[in-house]
């Protein structure tokens, strides 16, 4: 039996648990582990992404900055960086994120994208099975790069009418990386349901290995013990997917801190201005400090 959450919240609780109770311990690359196999999770309603578990220290402003670097199709470290600094830790030249730059596969080069591909097949026959997006590096050294894609892919299904979606991950950290991870894979599933005109249906999350870091042990406790004293708001449905351009345009104005950043965005949609706001708090916080320095 699959086991099913109806909130991101739930499920993290459910997997940390599971891990404190049932892993192994394990010491992949020398850094201790404790470690869950094939372990597999449904969310409900992927609307339901937001953490807020107080423990985890979740932050909006990483999920979204790094939905608009894939969306972006970007490798840039500066860019992701600016959100994650410990991202600088995986590049290999300074420069670029060789392998877990998932946007720049899905919607890069070459023409058509996976993207334009997978949702032609949809349009062309909504029960198809081959709506897979394919983020495996096959160019990566596996025994000494930085980094080696988490994600192995992305399958995409219409069923009654909805639309559902399974990620299959080689590695999945469940302190650092599941939260975001299911961020932007559920933030991927919803846009290709609304430019398909379907409903949105339930996400799958598949990990080889689920694992626990030792030294996210006295979070992952803190997590179990603290329970489910609060619970993120359901996010709003995705609405004008053809104004993401422009959303990115505004992220890019704020990272810069350009002068027109906040008329970008206050010319964005409803959807697309929320989505924007943890963006303009970390930009606020970030200027702000850097201007009484």
């Amino acid at each position: 039996m699959i086991r099913t959450f109806d909130s991101m919240d739930e499920a993290l609780i459910g997997a940390v648990d599971e891990l404190l109770r049932t892993g192994e311990n394990v010491s992949p690359r020398g850094l201790a582990t404790r470690e869950l196999l094939s372990y597999t999770f449904r969310l409900s309603n992927p609307r339901a992404r937001r953490v807020a578990l107080p423990a985890r220290h979740w932050h909006e402003s990483l999920a979204v900055g790094e939905f608009c670097w894939h969306l972006a199709q970007s490798d840039s470290v500066d860019f992701i960086a600016y959100y994650a600094p410990v991202w600088k830790e995986f590049s290999e030249d300074g420069q670029r994120i060789a392998s877990s730059c998932y946007g720049k596969r899905i919607f890069g080069a070459p023409a058509p994208s996976q993207w334009d591909r997978a949702y032609r097949a949809l349009v062309r026959d909504p029960a198809t099975r081959r709506a897979v997006l394919t983020l495996v590096d096959m160019d990566a050294d596996l025994a000494a790069a930085k980094d080696v894609s988490c994600i192995t892919s992305i399958q995409l299904l219409v069923r009654n009418g909805l639309l559902d979606c399974i990620t299959t991950m080689r590695s999945c950290d469940v302190i650092w990386g599941l939260c975001y991870d299911v961020y932007f894979c559920t933030m991927l599933q919803e846009l290709m349901a609304t430019q398909l005109g379907v409903r949105l249906g339930w996400y799958q999350h598949f990990s080889g290995s689920l694992h626990l870091y030792n030294h996210f042990a006295t979070m992952a406790a803190r997590i179990i013990d603290d329970g489910m004293v609060a619970r993120a708001e359901l996010m709003a449905p995705l609405e004008a997917p053809e104004v993401l351009p422009s959303f990115l345009a505004a992220e890019a104005a704020l990272r810069y801190n350009h002068a027109d950043a906040e008329v970008r965005i206050e010319e964005l949609p409803p959807y697309w201005r929320a989505l924007a706001a943890p963006l303009q708090r970390l930009h606020e916080r970030r200027w702000m400090k850097s201007a009484s320095v």
